[in-house]
């Protein structure tokens, strides 16, 4: 892989504080939604309304308790996850289990990265030429410099190909 150019964390805390707050929001929006529910009186007569409102606030909430529950258990299990950047690829670091993809493999940078409210998040799909991926995704420190980082190293691995 050659020489380390750089070690990107992932940003624990944020990563624990979003997690917290779904995984406590959740049963709220779930609660919320079987009360809209009952006070519609949609489990009495359910032809009576077409009201989809609660069940869609009830399956938000739920999907918020699943998210923030993976999110937690993931923040327990990975204390030390992050991405490092070499010369020559990239590793993903998760616990003992170490990801590695070569800069020359990558066909392709599929790049859903976001920011937002909550800051970025890099979601990052490098294709290989065999149709296998490589994902690198999560909240990490310094998202903008991670993202410019793998585009420019897969993109100097494509000009050194020979043609």
């Amino acid at each position: 892989m050659g020489a380390l150019v750089r070690r990107y964390e992932v940003d624990r805390r944020r990563a624990r504080d979003l997690s917290v707050v779904m995984a406590v929001l959740g049963p709220v929006g779930v609660v919320i939604g079987v009360m809209l529910a009952l006070r519609s009186g949609q489990f009495a007569d359910p032809a009576a309304s077409n009201n989809p409102l609660p069940f869609v606030v009830a399956g938000l909430g739920a999907g918020a308790v699943i998210v923030g529950g993976l999110g937690i258990r993931s923040w327990l299990a990975y204390p030390d996850a992050a991405f490092e950047v070499y010369e020559h690829g990239l590793v993903r670091l998760r616990g003992d289990k170490r990801k590695a993809v070569r800069w020359e493999e990558v066909s392709e940078v599929a790049d859903y990265s976001r920011t937002s409210w909550v800051g970025g998040a890099v979601s990052l799909s490098l294709r290989r030429a065999d149709g296998t991926s490589f994902s690198a995704t999560g909240l990490v420190e310094d998202p903008e410099h991670f993202v410019a980082a793998i585009h420019a190293a897969v993109a100097a691995a494509r000009e050194s190909r020979p043609r």
